[in-house]
């Protein structure tokens, strides 16, 4: 039983950003330190307050950077992470990327900050329309059977929902308004197709970067080159779609424009989404490392291109996940989907445990077995939340002060959380 409540929520609410509960107590967890050590106020008082320089590792600067918010006062905090393609149910390899971003917007909550957290909702693009065709339905009655199936996983897995989740569908006048602004500045143009393309050429020319995320080779581009499909290889590199002209295999799936009848490209959707509910530069954007090219990219050239100004100030992205020592492959038998692991009796706390239990910039292998480790880990409300306290009684006496204050202040250093968000050294102390 915890003796001091008062003290260990703390460590009960750092708990929480781990394992996705909203309020978690002390007792229900194995803690880094007995929780008799903890027993004041002054104790929570000082984890709570003491100042700690919070660092995140930007991609954008590849590099590990104190992180300050945009805004004046020090406070709000915008974060954007790029959401679920509604095609198909989700995989455990996408469900790292929403775990790792609701751990980063529990942890800024934790230490304070107001997250304006927007995450979008891909509901119309190449893959989508070429399974609408298949499975001879509409679209929005397609793309809504699977966002309705990715929420519920979603909750399953203790995430909490974003404050802001815009549909691309729903934002095509904001799309087509941003890529007016493109054109008219001269870096986007209607090619013979009726498709409207991102000149790189021409952006470059203004004294823009492309290629501010990954290092790409300019040498062998062919000025004019274009790329309709959504995704491609940085070897690739080439004018991309911002507006792709109607085309009999779209169906049904189609826009005006000024252009013509269409529909948005991928790339562009994100640009104006985020805009519209952050503002034309905002704090954070996260999602996978597969993303970083073409896709974002892709975002802050067309952002930039757009305003002149600065897109996100930092950016964050996961590392990929194995399944059982390999590349997830239905082939190879090692593709799970969250109901897949649910129907072989795991549920949303330990696969999430497992997810965090790597720092996210790592490749991370995802076991059977480690979920079978991950039910170890004392559920909220047991009763045997410290069992290795009944081999070493906790002392009759509470050490002074100083002592647990150092005590407790070792625990939390060695959460590194502030680092980098070093979420594995984390889940350490509340094994």
């Amino acid at each position: 039983m915890c003796r001091n409540p008062e003290g260990g929520a703390a460590l009960g609410r750092l708990a929480a950003l781990l394992l996705g509960h909203r309020t978690l107590r002390l007792c229900s967890l194995v803690a880094p330190c007995h929780p008799a050590q903890i027993h004041s106020r002054a104790t929570l008082r000082y984890f709570e307050s003491t100042p700690m320089s919070l660092k995140f590792f930007n991609t954008l600067s590849r590099s590990l950077q104190e992180f300050v918010p945009l805004d004046p006062g020090g406070r709000e905090v915008r974060l954007y992470c790029c959401g679920p393609t509604v095609h198909d149910y989700a995989h455990i390899g996408n469900f790292r990327t929403f775990v790792f971003t609701d751990l980063v917007r529990r942890y800024l909550e934790f230490k304070g900050f107001n997250v304006r957290h927007a995450m979008n909702i891909t509901d119309v693009e190449d893959k989508i329309i070429k399974r609408v065709r298949e499975a001879k339905t509409s679209l929005a009655e397609f793309t809504g059977k699977y966002e309705a199936e990715f929420f519920k996983d979603f909750d399953e897995l203790g995430c909490l929902r974003p404050q802001i989740i815009p549909h691309a569908t729903a934002h095509v006048p904001e799309i087509v308004s941003l890529i007016e602004k493109l054109v008219a500045k001269g870096v986007a143009y209607k090619a013979g197709d009726g498709s409207v393309y991102f000149s790189i050429e021409k952006y470059r020319g203004c004294g823009c970067c492309y290629g501010q995320l990954v290092k790409l080779n300019f040498d062998e581009m062919r000025v004019g080159d274009r790329v309709a499909s959504d995704e491609y290889e940085k070897e690739s590199v080439a004018d991309f779609a911002l507006w792709k002209a109607r085309v009999p295999e779209d169906g049904e799936v189609f826009w005006p424009s000024p252009w013509g009848e269409g529909r948005p490209g991928w790339h562009i959707e994100c640009s104006a989404m985020s805009m519209k509910h952050l503002g034309e530069s905002f704090d954070l954007h996260l999602g996978g490392e597969d993303l970083m090219f073409p896709h974002h990219e892709d975002e802050i050239a067309q952002s930039e291109g757009a305003t002149g100004k600065p897109f996100v100030k930092y950016w964050m992205h996961g590392a990929h996940l194995l399944v059982e020592g390999k590349k997830m492959a239905k082939s190879l038998g090692n593709f799970f989907t969250l109901r897949d692991l649910i129907a072989k009796g795991f549920g949303g706390r330990e696969i999430r445990f497992l997810l965090l239990s790597a720092h996210y910039r790592e490749q991370f292998n995802f076991t059977i077995d480690g979920l079978e480790k991950a039910r170890e880990i004392p559920s909220p409300g047991s009763t045997n939340a410290f069992p290795s306290s009944r081999k070493s009684p906790a002392p009759r006496r509470a050490p002074p002060m100083r002592r647990s204050l150092r005590s407790f202040r070792g625990s939390w250093t060695r959460i590194s959380m502030w680092r980098g968000l070093g979420a594995a050294s984390s889940i350490g102390c509340v094994k």
